[in-house]
């Protein structure tokens, strides 16, 4: 397993499983598929199946670290993987499309607001935003779609989507695991800085 301090985690990459919404798919599915890829375990670190259930993959729950997933060559290092189940047709397997239930997007919505609250820094993105990208995957645009949520949440007078110090007040629990991640970040570093003497 190798894990990667919380600051290197620049990203919240959106995808699809590119399983026909037809058929239903769990995360055991989607780690049995990978171990047969060669995969150690299930690359990404949620999947959010059609009715709203968010099922764990990859480890997110050392404080101050997060394990490196499989889900986006070239940044599985500084991006945390939320897959969901969908993104193509029986009837059309080469073209990505949004294929999210409400039930799904409600569950995006609030794993990512959960999610930027540990990785205030992180973006949110579709894998075909990567460069080199070559996918429709997740079937929309990440980033235009997250904008307009927080957009949406602003105008409503729903207060932020996303960490914001001046709205959000986190409660005691949610602080004081903040804190536990953010210390462990800083042992890391001091390790790191003592190996490298």
């Amino acid at each position: 397993m190798s894990s990667t301090p919380i600051s290197c985690a620049r990203s919240l990459r959106l995808l699809s499983d590119s399983c026909a919404i037809e058929r239903a798919v769990t995360a055991g599915d989607i780690n049995r598929m990978h171990l047969a890829r060669g995969f150690r375990e299930i690359g990404y670190h949620y999947f959010i199946r059609r009715d709203g259930t968010v099922e764990t993959g990859r480890d997110l729950s050392q404080p101050g670290r997060f394990e490196t997933g499989a889900h986006s060559q070239g940044e599985n290092g500084e991006s945390v993987g939320i897959c969901y189940e969908g993104g193509v047709t029986l009837d059309d397997r080469t073209t990505g499309r949004d294929t999210r239930t409400p039930a799904q997007t409600a569950a995006m919505i609030g794993l990512i607001r959960d999610l930027l609250r540990r990785f205030p820094d992180a973006k949110v993105e579709g894998h075909r935003d990567m460069p080199f990208a070559a996918t429709q995957c997740p079937g929309f645009d990440g980033a235009a779609w997250w904008a307009s949520v927080v957009a949406d949440a602003a105008g409503s007078g729903a207060g932020a989507v996303g960490p914001d110090p001046d709205r959000d007040v986190m409660p005691a629990d949610d602080e004081v695991q903040r804190l536990r991640w953010r210390l462990a970040e800083i042992r890391d570093r001091a390790v790191a800085a003592l190996d490298g003497l």
